[in-house]
């Protein structure tokens, strides 16, 4: 009788347990698409705003010089003004939002971001992971659209993961265990 109460003991701790999860990840979830299309519509914004300097620029005398003579760099601008801006915008913004989000549950499940994230000011997380994020974005960045530089495709992809970092990060350290909590839980050693 005892172990029948002990096992719906543990039943009922178990379905409550995937009930709390259940509810926070699907906070989460919301939290994570409204963080999504905030920097979507910042991120349009600001390409369709460097689209308008850039129209205005071109046709000044000094814009015609630098189309003459730094036609490269021109080429480049007008070829990344060119595309789709809301769809470049969305795709951007997506890969920035996956590529945050791999390496922020690499980074929980390694214990890495308690110790060089979690306790550290605003600035310090920009430069120490806002920066070589955006860098790692641009990879991606570069390899999906074919960019001649490195620097164009960090470029566009500098706002949205700085934008998106911080939340995906905040994200992964909500839902995902460290290796440590994984360690303790197979072992037996919950601290419940």
């Amino acid at each position: 009788m005892e172990e029948m109460q002990a096992l719906i003991g543990k039943i009922k701790l178990f379905t409550h347990d995937g009930l709390v999860y259940g509810h926070k990840f699907t906070n989460i979830v919301v939290q994570a698409l409204l963080l999504f299309i905030f920097v979507f519509v910042i991120n349009t914004g600001f390409l369709y705003f460097c689209n308008m300097l850039w129209s205005n620029y071109s046709a000044t005398t000094v814009g015609q010089y630098f189309f003459k003579y730094y036609s490269e760099y021109a080429e480049i601008i007008c070829n990344i003004l060119n595309n789709n801006l809301i769809y470049f915008s969305a795709k951007i913004t997506l890969i920035s939002f996956i590529v945050c989000l791999i390496i922020g549950s690499v980074l929980r499940f390694l214990h890495i971001l308690s110790y060089f994230y979690q306790h550290m000011g605003f600035l310090t997380r920009l430069f120490l992971w806002g920066l070589p994020l955006t860098a790692g974005v641009a990879w991606v960045v570069q390899s999906e659209y074919k960019f001649d530089h490195l620097a164009s495709a960090y470029a566009v992809s500098l706002i949205p993961t700085e934008f998106l970092f911080s939340g995906c990060f905040l994200f992964v350290c909500e839902l995902l265990p460290e290796l440590g909590e994984v360690f303790s839980f197979i072992l037996g050693k919950d601290k419940r």
